[in-house]
């Protein structure tokens, strides 16, 4: 995997790469005999004409004459994005093992045609801005029929998946996923006056250029998944020594906790139950996690049962889904202990849940820790809280309309969270994140004397807003 700044030659680094593997494999011993009759290389952009690589390799193979230059036979060669059919295929002057005359082929794909990435063995594959392509594609298509997959990628924050693809690579050598990250000086002909410009914008505008999540992406090729957070939840060890909110050990205080399971329905969307232990500080752990579609309420109840039964879970209470009065009654006629005693509409407060959810993920300075902790087993939780995303142009605060990504287990934590008054953390309203500061600093500057407090003394944020 390859990540970089735009402009700085990732496509033309990958191209060679892919016209090395377009010659056949041999087999050990005399002669020339391919070790299979037909070498398949792909290069999969999101649009035909999105395909760089294809440039720069049909340059090597076809303008530069590569092919004829080692005996190769040219059968075809097709350029038409607009008709879809870029494809080079060549026949070499030897035969595999079996006499069948050994080819390649190199062929651009689209993945918003999926159906064109079915069926063949693939020797080596570019995923041209492999950040651009939904990690379906990946998973469905390319890792199974792929020997080789090259990923040149300007960073961007919806590609998580790719992000978390390489750091396993990073833990496991063994895994065989190398990372290569280069900076703009690896372009001769980079626009450095325009970088500077750029720069000095972001400057202006953050006070600090590593502050711009956008530039340190397009112009640094950092990853930085910071623009853009509903939640400031941390899943990975953090270099300044802040604690993650993901953790491999129960926490002790987790024995003489309350323990509290909260629901979110769906059919189509997944159901969601969670088994949150209270400490009498108010810190809270995520020890388990229901996330299934397809359950009518009597499977949902029924799913929680055994749960309960296998792990030896005995919940003080049960806070269903307030949008789901049928939920609630079968819960009440099960015998399980309801906390229901808040008013719908204050449940249903989706901003004030969700600020209540940003201050216990946040780390709260009175213990040095985030009051909100996940078991590294809620694999659903995790993903959907590192996903969750803001659109670019929200208006409404939190609403449905503003927020990309599943939000069923954060709807279930917020029920909780907004339940309850012991439950709740009313001492801390820290600021964690760079979406938290500017959402404060717009209202301020609407309504300087109502949102004043919010940026007490933090010098830094009265300068940004004025």
């Amino acid at each position: 995997m390859t990540s970089a700044p735009a402009r700085t030659s990732k496509s033309y680094s990958a191209a060679p790469e892919i016209v090395h593997d377009f010659f056949p494999d041999l087999e050990d011993g005399p002669g020339m005999v391919a070790a299979t009759h037909e070498t398949i290389c792909w290069i999969v952009a999101i649009a035909y004409d999105n395909a760089k690589e294809w440039d720069y390799a049909r340059k090597y193979l076809i303008d530069m004459k590569l092919v004829e230059q080692l005996g190769g036979v040219l059968e075809t060669d097709a350029n038409s994005p607009n008709q879809g059919n870029m494809t080079i295929k060549v026949r070499w002057p030897f035969t595999d093992k079996h006499g069948v005359p050994a080819r390649s082929i190199l062929q651009v794909k689209s993945s918003v045609n999926e159906k064109t990435l079915q069926g063949e063995q693939v020797k080596t594959c570019i995923m041209s801005e492999a950040a651009e392509h939904d990690r379906r594609i990946y998973e469905k298509y390319l890792r199974t029929r792929c020997k080789r997959i090259i990923f040149p990628t300007t960073p961007k924050r919806k590609a998580l998946w790719l992000y978390e693809h390489f750091q396993r690579g990073i833990e496991d050598k063994n895994l065989s996923i190398e990372h290569f990250q280069f900076d703009r000086f690896c372009n001769p002909v980079y626009d450095h006056a325009g970088y500077e410009r750029a720069k000095q914008i972001s400057n202006l505008t953050y006070g600090n250029y590593q502050d711009d999540p956008e530039f340190m992406e397009q112009y640094e090729g950092q990853w930085t998944f910071e623009g853009g957070k509903v939640l400031p939840f941390r899943w990975l060890p953090d270099p300044r020594g802040i604690p993650s909110n993901v953790v491999d050990r129960v926490p002790d205080w987790v024995a003489s906790a309350t323990w509290v399971v909260s629901m979110d329905y769906g059919f189509n969307d997944p159901s969601v139950a969670l088994w949150v232990a209270i400490s009498p500080n108010n810190e809270m752990f995520i020890a388990s996690e229901l996330y299934e579609r397809g359950l009518t309420d009597s499977d949902l109840i029924e799913r929680i049962k055994k749960r309960n039964e296998v792990f030896g879970f005995h919940p003080s209470w049960y806070i269903p889904d307030p949008q789901r009065p049928v939920l609630t009654e079968l819960l009440r006629r099960s015998g399980l202990p309801l906390f229901d005693r808040a008013a719908s509409s204050r449940v249903r407060d989706r901003a004030a849940g969700y600020h209540e959810l940003r201050n216990y993920l946040s780390v709260d300075p009175a213990i040095g820790r985030p009051r909100l902790q996940v078991y590294r087993a809620c694999e659903h939780t995790i993903a959907e809280w590192k996903m969750i995303r803001f659109k670019d142009n929200y208006t409404d605060e939190y609403s449905t309309a503003a927020i990309v990504g599943e939000d069923h287990a954060t709807d279930a934590m917020r029920y909780l969270l907004m339940s309850y008054p012991k439950f709740r953390n009313r001492e801390s309203n820290w600021i964690d994140t760079w979406n938290e500061q500017q959402r404060i600093i717009n209202r301020f500057k609407k309504r300087p004397t109502e949102y004043a407090p919010l940026l007490g003394n933090n010098h830094n944020l009265y300068a940004k807003a004025y």
